[in-house]
């Protein structure tokens, strides 16, 4: 009894294991026993149906941004600059004045070419004046050989008359020999007329050319005046078309020369106008691709600093000849930018829609397995994963067009497709849902 009271507190706990022991083996036993008969659940996937939808086509490219048009200014005349109007990041309209060359020596020019012309259509009149006095004497040297030429006809029958009646002795040779000179006389008075009347032609026909000579004389000095004038309008540079001020590389007082506008490719202006209200951009498009591509062809375009926005444009230009070094054929495309976001120097992604294929039957990119031998897709037919060899066609960012393999109803493994094979039971639950 002394030795149970004393050790009965150990006696206890030894029970309580040994107790705690048993359980414990005969739980083991009983769960062994239970997972013996309990069968694994079937591998659970996420599927799709194949989807009818339009697939677009498309070529993409980088580029840069272009102007639609820009223009270096020049000075078409030398001198310095007295005026700029305008300096960099302005906007201005068609015919605005951007600058002013200092212009009184070209004043004086154009006033000394002014007085020219006063002076030389002055000289025109004053030959004009004088062929019409020309022509006026012509008039009257003829009537003086009208009226000679009857002298001398009346004179010679008076002649002829005194010299029958000579003959017949009927007059005296005094008589005779009067009216034979009067004759010579009216004789050389005709042919004095007639000289006179040649006189007056040589003299019409060369005052004449005096006065196509005051003529031309006029025409020179208007010419003169009108390129003077002309040098003195090209003092003031003018905007060739809308747009915004890109470059302004003289300031007031800078030496300009008409020598050097614009001679080589590397002249530098004294501004550069870039018109944004529409840009451009200009590719090369590889030579496998060129027969897709066609002048109206839609085009998106992005740039980094519009995040998600998409810019629409359109090919407007295509060079018909392939650069043979790389064989690609340059396009030119336009996007309208009324708003100006899109300035000349940007980093532009380009896509150019070169086809539309109108309700396909499309799959998410995410289904295909890829690998050495042709595409598959893994379908679930009966519950079973099936692998099936699919033909493609075109695709976007989203999807791929299915031409051959699948059809509407069957059910595509997008979630665990890599973690099944052919022949192994699943079950599905829509893509995107829980497991």
């Amino acid at each position: 009894m002394d030795f149970l009271r004393r050790y009965r507190v150990g006696v206890v706990i030894a029970v309580l294991l040994v107790t705690a022991c048993g359980f414990a083996v005969f739980w083991t036993r009983t769960q062994q026993a239970r997972g013996a008969t309990r069968t694994r659940p079937d591998a659970l996937v996420g599927v799709v149906s194949p989807q009818r939808r339009d697939i677009e086509v498309k070529l993409s490219f980088t580029a840069d941004i272009l102007p639609i048009q820009q223009a270096a200014i020049f000075s078409k005349i030398s001198g310095y600059i007295r005026k700029i109007h305008i300096d960099r990041g302005d906007f201005v309209k068609e015919g605005s004045l951007l600058l002013e060359i200092d212009d009184l020596e070209l004043k004086a020019s154009a006033e000394q070419a002014r007085a020219a012309l006063v002076s030389s259509q002055a000289g025109l009149e004053v030959a004009r004046s004088t062929l019409e006095g020309l022509k006026a004497n012509l008039e009257n040297q003829r009537a003086n050989l009208v009226k000679a030429r009857a002298v001398l006809a009346n004179d010679t029958r008076q002649a002829e008359r005194m010299k029958t009646l000579f003959d017949r002795g009927m007059v005296a040779a005094v008589d005779w020999d009067n009216a034979r000179t009067t004759a010579d006389s009216s004789r050389a008075s005709t042919d004095a007329a007639e000289a006179q009347l040649r006189l007056a032609e040589v003299q019409i026909t060369t005052q004449e050319s005096q006065v196509r000579l005051a003529q031309a004389q006029v025409e020179t000095y208007r010419a003169a005046l009108s390129l003077a004038q002309s040098n003195l309008n090209n003092t003031r540079l003018v905007a060739p078309f809308a747009g915004y001020i890109a470059q302004r590389n003289l300031d007031q007082g800078a030496a300009v020369s008409a020598a050097s506008a614009g001679t080589t490719t590397t002249s530098v202006g004294i501004l550069l106008i870039q018109d944004i209200s529409s840009v451009k951009v200009q590719i090369e498009v590889p030579e496998r691709d060129i027969s897709r591509v066609a002048i109206g062809n839609s085009v998106r375009v992005t740039a980094d600093p519009y995040k998600g926005e998409i810019f629409t444009g359109s090919v407007t230009r295509v060079v018909h000849n392939l650069d043979p070094r790389s064989r690609t054929m340059g396009i030119e495309v336009v996007i309208p930018n009324a708003d100006a976001r899109l300035k000349p120097g940007m980093f532009a992604r380009v896509d150019a829609i070169v086809e539309t294929r109108k309700n396909v039957l499309t799959v998410p990119l995410e289904s295909l397995r890829l690998g050495e031998g042709p595409p598959l897709v893994m379908a679930v037919r009966g519950g079973v994963v099936e692998p099936v060899q699919v033909q493609l066609g075109a695709a976007d960012t989203q999807a791929i067009e299915v031409a051959k393999g699948i059809v509407e109803s069957d059910q595509v493994i997008l979630q665990g497709k890599d973690l099944v094979r052919k022949g192994q039971k699943v079950r599905t639950v829509p893509a995107g849902g829980g497991q």
